[in-house]
């Protein structure tokens, strides 16, 4: 059995009953197959980083799971048909290799932030916006060579 990870976008109108009964029916589906679920978070109603049909919010689900990589296709088919899914993605992981809780909470954290200011998020270690340009260690126009007009033929200085 391998451990695998599937990220599923849900339609961002759905009520709580109707979203619970989704992912119920997802978790039954893997169970029903021989796997057993490790863990299930909801990540809560989400702001797209891009359109999908027409929507620019969703319901986020993590499933973690040991599933026998027949099963897979089984999740997934249901997936790609229902009406209600905007996005999904299972990923396969290492034993022991799994996306950490704490850090999806502070990436949560600084995109809530930014979304309230206005503003984009920014990398760690990134340059700041407003950053002076590169002092230019070339010479200046009037300094630099004259270049010649045609090829092979050196200017004449």
């Amino acid at each position: 059995m391998n451990y695998y990870e599937t990220v599923i976008i849900f339609h961002p109108d759905l009520s709580d009953e109707e979203l619970e009964k989704q992912v119920e029916a997802v978790r039954e589906r893997i169970e029903g197959g021989g796997a057993e679920i490790a863990d299930c978070e909801n990540w809560g109603k989400r702001r797209l980083a891009y359109g999908i049909r027409t929507q620019r919010y969703g319901f986020y689900i993590l499933i973690r799971y040991n599933a026998p990589p027949h099963l897979v296709p089984e999740i997934e088919n249901p997936l790609r048909i229902n009406e209600q899914v905007l996005k999904f993605l299972t990923v396969r992981c290492r034993p022991g290799e799994v996306t950490p809780p704490d850090l999806l909470k502070e990436d949560r954290g600084r995109a809530e932030e930014a979304e309230v200011s206005g503003s984009r998020p920014t990398q760690e270690g990134a340059p700041p916006a407003e950053a002076s340009p590169p002092e230019e260690d070339a010479k200046t126009a009037e300094e630099a060579e004259p270049v010649s007009e045609e090829p092979g033929k050196e200017s004449e200085a």
